[in-house]
């Protein structure tokens, strides 16, 4: 596991992979999900809350 600490993540769109929003002591960043799932961030990239709740079910299907 590295440092960070996930807040939220975002849908992709337009064949965009899904982005998760990380803090860092003092920075913050946005990293895609193969990313933080790759480098183990904590919460699992599963269990963060997406960025404005929960997305449409229509939109999530995409994913």
């Amino acid at each position: 596991m590295v440092n960070g600490t996930g807040i939220y993540r975002t849908m992709g769109a337009g064949g965009k992979p899904s982005i998760a929003f990380v803090t860092d002591r003092s920075i913050s960043f946005q990293i895609y999900e193969r990313l933080y799932r790759d480098r183990k961030y904590l919460p699992s990239f599963d269990d963060l809350p997406w960025s404005g709740g929960e997305p449409k079910a229509e939109i999530a299907a995409e994913g």
